[in-house]
């Protein structure tokens, strides 16, 4: 079973004086006891049901421009006009805000530029609202026969950490936006459950229910999938609200019986992903038909019936391998085009075996793809081209970091990736991984652990076309003391290009345990987060970390297990 349990501790995230706000040592066990349930039975609009709630809002129409004529006289000119006019109020129904989501900081400014689908028939003026306290808007307007214009906006020193969503009005045409107003870099995002933590036991899942993958929705609400704590473990799926608040119904309809097929009742959840239409896919390993699993749900949490059977896809080994067992699922992607593509793991005569399963198209059509060879596969993206990647690693040569690409029909592309270590072709080190993330940029990061002497972690960064960007295909970012099974156990990238961030498992020099490292593509550590390029914590929390991901405003979500379920907290980048 593929579980990569970092046996980190944190009561404590540690940061700079300057980041002081974070909760002292006494203080975050009883702000996570206090908080952590609160609201659970509340839940409140997240951000993009915020949205909605403005975009549906009824554009003003406009009184009607044509003349009462005669029918002899004009009629066919008012025809004309008020076509023309309801042709133009509907062009100007709809505006874009950029960027979105805008950031500001306290005492700050940032311009956003409004663009309208046609040109403004005469000088409108930008109306922004819903701005949160502190931010003010400065006088803007759209001049006649122009489709774009300015708006600042202000903070001054009291803008407290939020996310906001706002709205921007140009005569009778309507647009939304998004606007961070960051909080120390490091800190526990306090807008979360209102202590920056949930903890949330999974129905039926246990205490020792344990996460194993995370996804983020466009609108910031967090999918947690993983494993219960019953026998051989079976399927967790769990949605928690932007703001920190479960989402009692989607949970419901998740475990409900009458929804579909169940989830398997053994196994675990390795991936989750999310479709450009709102529906959630879930792969994962069934324990119990030694199988790969493949869920599709509707975005309430429904099973999509029309999906594999009544929602749910399995598959065991090809044919040609069918005396050999499937041993882990390794990931799920998802591309623009609603495709979706899993990696899992095969056994056979001692030699692991990748299979690929791909579904294609509005009725999801299955295509898959395997190769004999000896990787074990813990990553897998859609690069923009519709190309597929896989990461892991090889046990040749001891083992080394592994990278392929496949095209969209799950042809192999020669030339791409291949073998990475310090020493191609040598049996002195032992390189594994944990995952594959993909940036903004294309840019892939594979990450793990180099057992080759003192366990050290190690970072594998390529550009889209494949070229590793270090001499020797990897680097050991520090500082860490090579001790304690020193690496990395999950990575996972943002908005923000060029880099990565990675759960760790190791120690500063300092003897801290590291918790968090932000990791540049260049290699080495972003020392902009949080001075150090990593989080620190104490040892009065024993918490197993499995997952990390990055919301589409920037902010760190990771998720373990302390003994009492999913446990999941946000921070500020």
């Amino acid at each position: 079973m593929r579980r990569h349990r970092l046996a980190a501790v944190l009561a404590l995230l540690t940061v700079p004086v300057a980041c002081a706000s974070l909760y002292g040592v006494s203080d975050l066990p009883s702000a996570v006891d206090a908080g952590a349930d609160a609201g659970a039975h509340d839940a409140k609009p997240d951000v993009v049901a915020r949205h909605d709630a403005h975009t549906g809002l009824d554009a003003p129409s406009r009184d009607s421009r044509v003349d009462a004529r005669s029918s002899d006289a004009g009629s066919d000119d008012a025809g004309h006009d008020a076509g023309h006019d309801a042709a133009h109020d509907a062009a100007l129904a709809a505006l874009a805000v950029s960027p979105n989501p805008a950031e500001i900081a306290p005492g700050g400014m940032v311009t956003l530029t409004i663009t309208l689908a046609a040109p403004a028939a005469a000088p409108e003026n930008i109306v922004v609202t819903g701005l949160p306290s502190g931010v003010t808007a400065g006088a803007a307007a759209i001049p006649s026969g122009s489709t774009t214009g300015t708006v600042t906006l202000s903070g001054n020193g009291s803008v407290t950490a939020s996310v906001t969503a706002f709205q921007v009005t140009v005569g009778a045409a309507v647009g939304t936006g998004s606007l961070i107003t960051p909080g120390a870099t490091a800190a526990l995002d306090t807008t979360f459950n209102q202590s920056g933590v949930r903890n949330t036991i999974p129905a039926g899942g246990g205490s020792g229910s344990t996460p194993e993958a995370l996804a983020v929705q466009p609108n910031g609400a967090i999918l947690v999938g993983g494993a219960s704590a019953s026998g051989n473990g079976a399927w967790e799926l769990v949605r928690i609200n932007e703001d920190g608040t479960l989402d009692t119904a989607f949970n419901a309809n998740v475990v409900d019986v009458n929804q579909g097929a169940l989830m398997p009742s053994t196994g675990y959840v390795a991936g989750v992903g999310v479709l450009p239409s709102g529906q959630i896919v879930v792969e994962g390993f069934d324990n119990g038909n030694a199988s790969l699993g493949v869920m599709l749900f509707n975005a309430d949490g429904t099973r999509y019936a029309a999906f594999g059977t009544n929602g749910l896809y399995e598959d065991g080994p090809p044919q040609s391998l069918i005396q050999n067992q499937m041993t882990a699922a390794g990931g799920i992607a998802v591309n623009a085009s609603g495709d979706f593509a899993a990696v899992s793991n095969l056994m056979t005569s001692g030699t692991s075996n990748v299979l690929i399963t791909q579904f294609t198209g509005a009725s999801h059509t299955a295509q898959k793809t395997h190769f004999a060879s000896p990787v074990y596969a813990e990553g897998i993206v859609y690069q923009s081209s519709g190309d597929i990647v896989i990461g892991g690693y090889t046990s040749q040569y001891g083992a080394q970091f592994y990278v392929k690409e496949f095209t969209p029909s799950l042809s192999a592309v020669s030339g791409f990736g291949g073998d990475f270590g310090p020493d191609a072709g040598s049996t002195n080190q032992y390189l594994t991984s944990v995952g594959l993330a993909e940036d903004t940029a294309g840019n892939l990061y594979v990450a793990g652990t180099d057992n080759s002497a003192d366990p050290a972690p190690a970072l594998l960064t390529m550009t889209s076309a494949g070229v590793a960007q270090q001499a020797k295909g990897y680097v050991i970012p520090g500082p860490f003391s090579p001790m304690n099974g020193s690496g990395y156990v999950g990575i996972a990238c943002g908005p923000t290009p060029g880099v990565a961030m990675a759960i760790a498992n190791g120690y500063d020099m300092a003897g801290n345990i590291v918790l968090l490292a932000r990791l540049k593509f260049a290699g080495g550590l972003d020392t902009s987060f949080n001075g150090t390029g990593y989080v620190t914590s104490n040892t009065s929390m024993t918490i197993t970390y499995n997952a990390v991901a990055v919301d589409p405003f920037g902010r760190i979500i990771v998720a373990g297990n302390e003994g009492s379920g999913f446990y999941t907290f946000r921070m500020w980048p």
